[in-house]
């Protein structure tokens, strides 16, 4: 049979020199008398280990949910009007806000909120933190008061009439405020003796005077400006409400400011010249009159006086009396004698009497038009008359601050001061 093809051998590889093995270091020969040094095998660097894998990071935690915030009351405006508006600036001074208008609302258990009508219950923010709820009719639930003591510590609930009056209502909140009041005062300053008199009259404390506040209704008219304008400066500040107030513009602008005249020092005789001038009786010395008595016509001089009616009068100062003051009277001159006057007011007192005039002591003057019990009054030591002219004079022994003479200037009262 004929022969299997032969696959052809493959060509040998070629043979690669074995590395030859590294020559060792021939020692050098040995010194005669030294020792060879003896050679160290080399050592091979250890190999450095393989850095250690990092642990995995735990997780993060996640982040923990706020607590929700408390809800707090909050004070909402409303459309509603305030009922007594006034009331408002009229606790300003004291220190004491007044909440009367929208409505504050609480919040409660769950979605539930009191709300709280300022107009129907005003809450009065008094000094130190303390709160006042006024409840007009209706008293606060147990409930709502508790919610209410939760937010406000220190908060008292008071209940009134439902128709309660603005004075009511201010009376209360001074009350819980421990500010006490009354409703008259009185206080002399020189001849003057002067009565305030309001619904309330407050002290506001440290110096700062005194508040008079006062309602008014029609027609009853507000306090004398010139007389407001003296109590100011003893610090009395009035306060009235009620009716319209009268503006500086719409008071008659005075000429001039009014003057309290006094009698010159000296001699009586002359200080009673001056006040008969003064109050509009003419005045003349040393006048000639003519009498007759015992058979003799006897001449003297005289003052006289003389009244705008046409009265006449002889002034003596103690040198005629007797048979002498007799004769006169029958020719129908009446003799005012005023040689034991002490004094030029005495001596005005004498004149007064004597010349027949409408006149009283301590003259009181309402400072407002309206009853007499409710308006403040200023009472003058001292003798109103009214002169035959018509003219009205006051004689005092000490004058009046300028406010107050003012005031008598515009009722058409002069003041004379006669020490």
């Amino acid at each position: 049979p004929p022969k299997s093809p032969v696959a052809p051998s493959p060509s040998p590889a070629p043979k690669v020199p074995a590395p030859k093995p590294a020559a060792r270091p021939v020692p050098a020969p040995a010194r005669p008398g030294v020792e060879a040094p003896v050679q160290k095998p080399a050592l091979a660097a250890a190999p450095r280990p393989a850095p250690a894998p990092k642990p995995p990071e735990p997780p993060k935690p996640a982040p923990a949910a706020k607590p929700a915030q408390p809800r707090k009351p909050e004070r909402v405006a409303g459309s509603g009007k305030q009922r007594h508006p006034e009331l408002a600036g009229l606790l300003k001074p004291f220190g004491i806000g007044l909440l009367d208008s929208g409505e504050y609302r609480f919040p409660g258990p769950g979605d539930s909120e009191l709300r709280l009508d300022l107009v129907r219950d005003p809450v009065a923010e008094l000094p130190g933190g303390k709160r006042l709820v006024l409840c007009r009719g209706e008293a606060l639930s147990p409930s709502a008061r508790a919610l209410l003591s939760t937010f406000w510590r220190d908060c008292v609930v008071k209940t009134v009439p439902a128709d309660a009056s603005p004075q009511a209502i201010f009376g209360a909140i001074l009350d819980e405020a421990g500010i006490d009041t009354v409703k008259e005062t009185v206080f002399s300053d020189g001849a003057a003796t002067v009565t305030v008199r309001a619904d309330f009259i407050a002290s506001l404390g440290r110096g700062a005077g005194f508040e008079a506040v006062s309602w008014l209704s029609p027609p009853e008219g507000r306090t004398h400006p010139a007389f407001v304008r003296y109590l100011e400066t003893r610090r009395y500040h009035v306060r009235e409400t009620g009716v319209p107030q009268v503006r500086e513009s719409e008071v008659p602008a005075r000429r001039s400011a009014a003057v309290s005249e006094t009698l010159p020092a000296g001699p009586i005789r002359d200080k009673v010249a001056r006040l008969l001038a003064l109050t509009g009786v003419r005045y003349a010395r040393n006048v000639p009159v003519s009498f007759s008595y015992a058979g003799f016509d006897v001449s003297i001089a005289a003052d006289m006086a003389r009244t705008a009616d046409g009265r006449e009068y002889v002034v003596d100062y103690g040198s005629i009396y007797g048979d002498t003051e007799r004769e006169l009277a029958r020719m129908g001159l009446s003799v005012i004698q005023l040689g034991k006057a002490e004094g030029a007011f005495e001596a005005a007192e004498i004149l007064f009497k004597s010349l027949a005039l409408d006149q009283r002591r301590d003259p009181v003057f309402s400072a407002a038009e309206r009853g007499r019990a409710a308006a403040s009054s200023l009472t003058v030591s001292g003798l109103l008359a009214v002169m035959p002219g018509g003219a009205t004079v006051v004689v005092t022994r000490a004058g009046l601050p300028q406010h107050l003479v003012d005031f008598l200037k515009e009722k058409s009262v002069s003041v004379i001061v006669a020490k």
